[in-house]
């Protein structure tokens, strides 16, 4: 029996090709979603190529803030134990393999409630350092934790596994990130035209980590930075809801709707971003997963971190920048100097996990 175990859309992007994987092979299934994010009407089960979640431990709204996801993680904990045991009813707790992904708050929930119950947790995308506990927070101590409880570490490349030294801990190397996968499942799909209303070149702004959004210099800087570069496409920026909290804080969604070389866009279903990043010129971002994402698929990507916790990119087509205030002009001037082939791996990443997780692996590591 594999329980797997998902809090957010992000996880659940990177599952599903893994949940898919299993199903294929026969073997019985469960998930359930912690309610971190509200996953129940998520496109995402029909990539997964299941119907949805088995359980949902919670359904309460979370403030967006630390505090928030500690109470979430308190709360739901609670209950968690109980209602986890439904996941596996019927079956010995010997022959369940709990599957976590990642580093959120949930991951973390899912460790320490299976560990709890003396069931094996499998890690998916294990490894992965920052060696800064506080940037970015809280995933960093998430990954941390999260790792110590693991029994089996499923690391997209030799450089995550080698950050995991315990003895007891089973490391698989899986030749590359599930997002690849899940990405090769989506791009070129029914969704040809990403925008309908943009029929010119553009490129792709992402900004949404709270510490860049907290800064309202740095916001409205690089916003001033975009809309005075010559020559540029237009830009699509994602608005996540805390994006456009702090725009209008910042007096700057007036100033964007009325200019025409910028499209805002509202944070998009899985499915439909991914054929627009597919179809950008470029990516302008402060996210992790965009860097892998924008990796696989080729695009010059500038990073808007001091530090990040993957390498997928870095040196080829991701310029990773502590200064894009300094360094942004140059790179939308130069932009298709960092443009790289897409990436086609050897094996397919969620294959390699799918192999472990159903009685043993059948391709080469």
């Amino acid at each position: 029996m594999v329980v797997f175990f998902v809090g957010t859309a992000a996880e659940l992007v990177k599952m599903a090709p893994v949940i898919r994987e299993v199903k294929r092979r026969g073997a019985p299934l469960s998930v359930i979603s912690s309610g971190q994010n509200d996953l129940r009407g998520s496109e995402l089960w029909k990539l997964a190529n299941v119907n949805g979640p088995d359980i949902v431990l919670s359904t309460c709204p979370i403030p967006p803030r630390a505090s928030g996801l500690a109470m979430f993680l308190a709360r739901t904990s609670v209950t968690g134990l109980r209602d986890a045991q439904r996941a596996w009813r019927g079956h010995r707790l010997k022959d369940v393999k709990a599957v976590v992904h990642g580093d959120t708050v949930s991951t973390l929930m899912g460790a320490l409630l299976f560990s709890a119950l003396g069931v094996t947790v499998h890690h998916v995308e294990a490894g992965l350092r920052s060696f800064r506990l506080t940037e970015p927070f809280p995933e960093e101590i998430c990954r941390v934790i999260v790792s110590r409880l693991a029994h089996v570490a499923y690391c997209p490349n030799d450089w995550a596994a080698n950050h995991l030294d315990r003895r007891n801990l089973r490391k698989i190397v899986t030749g590359g990130n599930t997002l690849y996968d899940a990405l090769n499942l989506v791009i070129d799909s029914s969704e040809k035209q990403p925008i309908k209303r943009i029929d010119s070149p553009y490129f792709v702004l992402v900004v949404h980590r709270q510490e860049n959004l907290l800064r309202g210099v740095f916001l409205r800087s690089i916003v001033k930075k975009i809309r005075a570069a010559r020559a540029r496409p237009k830009c699509i920026f994602v608005m996540h809801a805390l994006t456009r909290a702090a725009l209008q804080r910042e007096g700057l969604m007036n100033e964007l709707e009325t200019d025409p070389t910028f499209f805002l866009l509202p944070r998009q279903p899985y499915i439909a971003f991914s054929n627009i990043l597919a179809r950008a010129e470029y990516l302008i971002t402060d996210g992790g997963s965009n860097q892998e994402e924008a990796y696989y698929l080729g695009k010059p990507c500038l990073l808007m971190r001091r530090i990040t916790e993957r390498i997928e990119g870095l040196g080829e087509n991701v310029l990773l920048s502590s200064d894009p205030l300094r360094e942004i002009d140059a790179f939308m001037q130069n932009a298709t100097q960092w443009v790289r082939p897409r990436v086609k791996l050897d094996v397919s990443p969620s294959s390699v996990i799918a192999d472990d997780l159903c009685g043993g692996l059948t391709l080469p590591l």
